[in-house]
């Protein structure tokens, strides 16, 4: 999901009042202004929930296997029953700290999504810009290219909502064609057993099966939010859409492509939380695959190949945007025909998330690079103490000693 924004370096600014700042992070997690939610009773297929209706604020979760999903974002395999088909969402929702947004329509019918925005201001972004590039640099890639990334799409707002049109149509669309249909399976996996591995719609089966069953173990596929609508003529209401509709965090990360890049049970606002860890962590992750994927097929892995593969999903050349991209990567010093680095450190497939989301958590806390509302985030979930001996390099033990006043004072990393 794009935004077309252009922005250069954000300029540094001084005199913010961390002490406040934290203080309303703080009240965002209190579970007394937790917005309601409405959950259907049952499951679908014997596996899903039923649809959930959930606003953007939710208590802290109380159940450990909800609150493992919202510490690091990870799926089924670590939910307990309750999380699955829980009626009480106050206490059992996972958190999502995204951005909220409400819809105008105007005296002619046109409607328009307003982004209700966190405090963000140029430090938070200056900041953010210094975790983009620590997160690309403990993962061995060349940080330029996730920079102009995170800049253009969301000028370095971690917890940015993607609601363009265009964007809510293809996430929508996405969304639709990967939900899982147990009679739907059955036809496919008959359709595999008729033809065998030499005939070509075994195959086309194939993928479409995986299609469906992508998502089926997903707990939270079925969620949707609720969102202001105010008309020009008639009265404020309520309505609902699907959560997967939207673009989530720096990348405006559409979920149903993104999600099992991470994993594929987490919730779709994953990519929001803790200033956008796992967003970084995933943006890395999906630029080397979409290298390799590319250098197979004959098209190179530069820095523009990579960028195409990433913005586009393909790897074919586009001559009108390949050419904007020239442009914006000249002014980040961003070497477009050059192999792309990308580095080889904490590979996808056998890294653990539990462990690379903890190492990067307790390196950003170390360095000041963590907003107030994630560290914030940190002190309520009352993590245990860790060590990041066992990655090779060592860092304090900071998450659990970290006090939300500033013991981890939000400093500045000096930025090429």
């Amino acid at each position: 999901m794009r935004k077309v924004w252009e922005h250069g370096s954000p300029p540094m600014s001084t005199g913010i009042n961390i002490a406040v700042r934290i203080g309303l992070a703080m009240v965002i997690h209190l579970p007394l202004f937790a917005c309601d939610a409405v959950v259907g009773d049952g499951v679908v297929a014997g596996r899903r929930p039923q649809r959930q209706v959930q606003a953007f604020y939710l208590a802290a979760p109380s159940d450990p296997g909800v609150a493992e999903t919202s510490e690091f974002g990870l799926g089924s395999r670590t939910l307990s029953a309750r999380a699955r088909g829980s009626k009480d969402p106050r206490s059992d929702g996972p958190i999502n700290v995204c951005e909220r947004f409400r819809v105008e329509i105007d005296r002619r019918d046109r409607s328009r999504f307003r982004r209700i925005r966190h405090d963000w201001d140029q430090e938070d972004r200056h900041r953010f810009r210094g975790l983009v590039g620590m997160v690309a640099h403990e993962m061995g890639a060349d940080p330029r290219i996730f920079h102009l990334w995170a800049s253009r799409e969301s000028t370095f707002n971690p917890y940015a909502v993607h609601v363009l049109s265009n964007d809510l149509s293809a996430g929508l669309h996405a969304w639709q064609r990967h939900r899982y249909d147990p009679i739907e399976e059955k036809r496919l996996r008959e359709i595999m057993e008729r033809t065998g591995a030499n005939s070509r719609h075994y195959w086309r089966a194939k993928a479409d099966l995986n299609r469906i069953t992508r998502f089926r173990d997903n707990p939270h596929y079925e969620n949707e939010v609720s969102y202001s609508v105010e008309p020009a003529r008639g009265d404020r209401h309520e309505e609902r859409r699907s959560s997967w509709a939207f673009g989530y965090g720096p990348f405006g990360f559409n979920p149903t492509y993104y999600l099992p890049v991470w994993q594929a049970e987490a919730p779709p606002w994953v990519f929001c939380n803790e200033d956008g860890l796992v967003a970084l962590i995933s943006a890395v992750w999906a630029a080397r695959t979409g290298q390799r994927e590319c250098g197979r097929v004959g098209q190179g892995d530069s820095y523009g190949v990579v960028n195409r593969r990433f913005s586009s999903g393909h790897c074919e050349p586009r001559p009108r945007r390949d050419a904007l991209f020239r442009k914006r990567a000249r002014g980040w010093g961003i070497p477009v025909d050059q192999r792309a680095k990308l580095g080889e450190k904490w590979p996808r497939k056998t890294t653990d998330r539990r462990e690379i989301l903890t190492y990067m958590r307790a390196r950003a806390l170390e360095r000041g690079l963590l907003s107030p509302l994630a560290v914030g985030s940190v002190q309520m979930q009352r993590r245990p103490q860790v060590s990041c001996e066992s990655t090779g390099q060592r860092c304090s033990e900071v998450v659990a000693s970290t006090s939300p006043l500033g013991e981890a004072q939000v400093g500045r990393l000096p930025l090429p």
